[in-house]
């Protein structure tokens, strides 16, 4: 509507020379909003599809982790390989999108360790299911957990521009806890997850990772 307007005056102008400019700006600052308020809003629902396609895969990998045969298993990561192919194909096309060289570098080291993960959490499930008494084989996959839901959490808070839903484990069993990051809050956690650190401290940068891909 607000289009047609300014068609209508620009028409009005080219008969014209008296047309009322004013008339005309505040048509243009109307569109100009309009345009903002649906960039705006379809961002939204990317990120929603975003953080949808994280907690499906979450959900899958604590699934993952209770499993007790192989049977089990093999459904259950076959679910959780599909569910990491939407989640790659998702925070791919947000990263591209990033304007902060940071954020996106943030991503990419997310996005690394998910992949090379995913083929160690096979590995070292296997290795539990096999060996149910053996204590170092489930303390790697352990590891493997935790690092795979830290670079989850990673891509959400950067996704979420700082704020973060996560899930606080515990060493005697995952209880959610609910935190809200900014400020003196961020910089705890960013100082406290290896993936941030490594970029804040200067070990890994943006250069560095582009090489590597």
């Amino acid at each position: 509507m607000t289009g047609a307007a300014i068609e209508k005056l620009c028409a009005l102008q080219a008969e014209s020379k008296t047309t009322d400019k004013g008339t005309l700006v505040r048509a243009a600052r109307c569109l100009l909003s309009s345009v903002t308020k649906v960039l705006l809003l379809a961002d939204t629902v990317v990120v929603k599809q975003l953080i949808l396609s994280k907690d499906k895969a979450v959900r899958t990998l604590t699934r993952l982790e209770s499993v007790t045969n192989f049977t089990e298993f093999v459904k259950a990561f076959s679910q959780f390989g599909q569910e990491m192919v939407e989640f790659a194909h998702l925070t791919g096309s947000r990263q591209s999108d990033l304007k902060d060289e940071r954020r996106r570098a943030q991503i990419t080291v997310a996005r690394q360790v998910l992949e090379r993960s995913t083929m160690m959490l096979l590995t070292s499930s296997k290795a539990v299911l096999r060996h149910p008494d053996c204590p170092r084989s489930r303390d790697n996959r352990d590891t493997v957990f935790c690092q795979m839901r830290r670079a989850m959490d990673l891509i959400h808070y950067v996704v979420k521009d700082g704020i973060l839903d996560t899930v606080v484990n515990s060493q005697n069993g995952h209880q959610g806890a609910t935190s809200r990051l900014d400020g003196r809050s961020t910089e705890d956690w960013d100082a406290n997850h290896t993936l941030t650190r490594a970029i804040q401290s200067g070990r890994v940068t943006p250069s560095q990772l582009r090489m590597q891909a």
